[in-house]
């Protein structure tokens, strides 16, 4: 017996008539696999959300709103030169990105270096019209130096000396790109660092001194070449001056102040005791050279050897000393020395070269001395200078001490070099500090002592090569720029 199908309750009816059959065809995969939209194309769709939720209908994926960006910072800025600088530190860092701009011009890549003030300086090249790019780490970022890490060459962060630096056991993390770029990249960085690296610069004189100065450069103190082919750098302008003992210093006006011996005694100068003076801003063009008086009112000094100078800072002039003999001044001393000579150590200040104060007694230590040399280490002024007694024989080079370049000084050290040397020029290099002296005896040759306390000296003589002939000069140290300019040079 078929069983017949009960009819529909009449509510039951209503929801039967009310139900709408699904659209064919139209199958939306799950909302975790529905891709979003771009923005834009649901608004040229013109689509409205329908107002009542329909059950017979899928549910399209809602995309999520994206967040919002932060607006992106310049990587690089522009390092702006259209200010007074802050400080002097400000200033000098300027100085050496000017001087260093055509180096990095030249390289045309980037180039990462270090500067006194700051751990890194990243300077990207734009083309030969337009300046470098300069980005400077903030100084919140700068490393501490309770956790110094040295920062590598394409941004990364070596380990650091605890050993607790990212990176892996071997102290930094880089992929093969990195890799590749750190390949191509450290050869320039090497190179950079040459380039801005510091030069020495030493005077001399040839023969007798009628032939002018000479000039001699080196990057690491020991191997010395000769500047423009071994000929004068600046012949004597006057007639019978001579131009021994050529001393370089640069004042804070950023000019090279040049003073040397201008004769032997008074009578090879027309009656005049004196000693020359010339100035100029790049060691290559200088001023008409001129004669400074010395002793206008002592007609019975003899000489005035191997004048130097010093910039004392806390009163803001130059002291510019020398040896003398004045027959009579020191009786006690006057048969130790060559010839009658019975030198001590004068001085005189200035700040404009035009007008000097009367010269007044530098240094006694009690017996014939000369070349007197000033440096400034470990926190006070040192006087390098040269025992020149012959009876009992000295002749070599001792040390004084004092808290201001204008003394008093100390009594004299023991002797710190071999005999029969003259001329020191201290510089110091690295940690080490360098004196070094004419061998003036024959076979005449330079040659130099050095140490880190000023106590413990070694003669580090067979290690320097200087050019043939070099005689009693100083040593100033210069930048790369400079360096390369004065290697250019033909005169």
């Amino acid at each position: 017996m078929r069983r017949q199908r009960a009819h529909p309750k009449p509510q039951q009816r209503e929801q039967v008539q009310n139900r709408r059959p699904p659209q064919q065809g139209l199958r939306l995969p799950p909302p975790e696999q529905q891709q979003c939209e771009p923005e834009d194309r649901v608004r040229q769709q013109n689509v409205t959300p329908p107002q009542q939720e329909d059950v017979h209908q899928p549910q399209r994926h809602q995309c999520p709103k994206p967040p919002p960006q932060k607006p992106r910072r310049p990587r690089f800025r522009p390092l702006h030169l259209d200010r007074e600088p802050h400080s002097e530190q400000e200033r000098k860092n300027r100085d050496e990105l000017a001087r260093n701009e055509r180096v990095h011009h030249e390289l045309g890549r980037p180039v990462r270096r270090l500067l006194p003030h700051q751990r890194v300086v990243e300077i990207r090249h734009h083309g030969p019209a337009k300046p470098p790019h300069v980005r400077h780490q903030h100084p919140q970022q700068r490393e501490s130096p309770e956790n110094v890490q040295n920062l590598h060459p394409l941004g990364g962060r070596h380990r650091s000396q605890s050993g607790q630096g990212r990176g892996g056991e071997f102290g930094f993390r880089r992929n093969h790109g990195q890799q590749s770029e750190y390949n191509e990249r450290m050869p320039v960085l090497l190179l950079s660092f040459l380039l801005a690296a510091d030069f020495y610069l030493f005077t001399s004189f040839r023969g007798n001194g009628e032939t002018g100065m000479f000039l001699a450069l080196s990057q690491d103190g020991h191997t010395w070449e000769e500047l423009n082919e071994g000929r004068s750098w600046l012949p004597p302008e006057h007639k019978g001056q001579l131009m021994r003992d050529p001393f370089i210093a640069k004042g804070p006006d950023n000019h090279y102040h040049l003073i040397w011996t201008w004769g032997w005694r008074r009578d090879q100068m027309d009656g005049k005791l004196q000693i020359g003076y010339a100035s100029s801003p790049d060691l290559v063009n200088w001023s008409p050279q001129r004669a400074i008086p010395v002793f206008p009112n002592e007609p019975a000094a003899r000489n005035a050897w191997a004048p130097e100078m010093a910039w004392d800072p806390a009163r803001k002039e130059w002291l510019i000393f020398w040896a003398t003999t004045i027959p009579g001044r020191f009786p006690d001393t006057e048969k130790t020395g060559d010839e009658g000579y019975n030198h001590r150590h004068y001085v005189m200040t200035t700040r404009d070269f035009q007008t000097f104060s009367p010269p007044r007694l530098f240094y006694d230590p009690g017996f014939n001395s000369i070349d007197a040399s000033l440096f400034h280490a470990n926190g006070r002024w040192t006087m390098v200078f040269k025992d020149e007694r012959r009876n009992p024989v000295m002749k070599v080079l001792k040390l004084a001490f004092a808290n201001s370049p204008a003394g008093p000084w100390s009594e004299p050290s023991e002797p710190i070099s071999r005999d029969w040397v003259e001329g020191p020029s201290p510089m110091q290099i690295g940690e080490w500090w360098y004196i070094y002296y004419d061998r003036y005896t024959k076979p005449q040759h330079y040659g130099a002592i050095r140490s880190k306390d000023l106590k413990t000296w070694e003669d580090i003589t067979p290690q320097l090569k200087f050019p043939s002939g070099h005689r009693h000069g100083t040593i100033l140290r210069i930048d790369a720029d400079t360096a390369h300019r004065l290697r250019a040079v033909r005169r």
